[in-house]
C-alpha cells in the first residue's frame, strides 16, 4: 500500500529511521514471498517506491537543517551551494566587474560585433 508523505513529513529523523527500517523489512518479507509466488507482482515495486519516498523525506530533512545551521555563514558548504555550470562559477561577481571596468578606463570588458549576421 502506497505511503502517505504528507504523514512523513510530519515525522522526526529518529522516527523516520525507524519507518525506513520497516519498510525494508517489509521489503524482505515480499521477495522471500515471491518465490511462493504468494504476493502480487505490483507489491515488490510498490515496497521499493516507499523505500524511496521515506528516504526522500529523510535526505529533504537533513539538508534544511544544513541550511538553517550554515545560512548564516559567508561561505556557504559545497553541498549547499547552488549546482551551476563551470562558465557560471568561474565568473567574476559584479563586484569584480565593476572594479575591472573602473582598472580598464571605462572601456567595455566584452567585444562589439561589426558586422551583421545576415550578410
Amino acid at each position: 500500500m502506497k505511503i502517505n508523505v504528507e504523514e512523513i513529513r510530519s515525522k522526526s529523523l529518529e522516527e523516520l529511521e525507524v519507518i525506513i527500517n520497516e519498510l525494508k523489512s517489509e521489503q524482505l518479507r515480499l521477495r522471500q514471498q515471491k518465490n511462493s509466488h504468494s504476493i502480487k507482482p505490483h507489491e515488490l515495486k510498490e515496497a521499493r517506491r516507499n523505500i524511496a519516498r521515506a528516504m526522500t523525506v529523510r535526505t529533504e530533512k537533513l539538508y534544511e537543517q544544513a541550511w538553517n545551521k550554515h545560512k548564516n555563514d559567508k561561505v556557504l558548504p559545497k553541498e549547499l551551494r547552488p549546482k551551476l555550470t563551470r562558465a557560471k562559477r568561474l565568473a567574476l561577481t559584479p563586484k569584480q566587474q565593476r572594479k575591472r571596468e573602473k582598472h580598464m578606463g571605462g572601456y567595455r570588458t566584452t567585444k562589439k560585433i561589426y558586422y551583421s549576421l545576415s550578410e
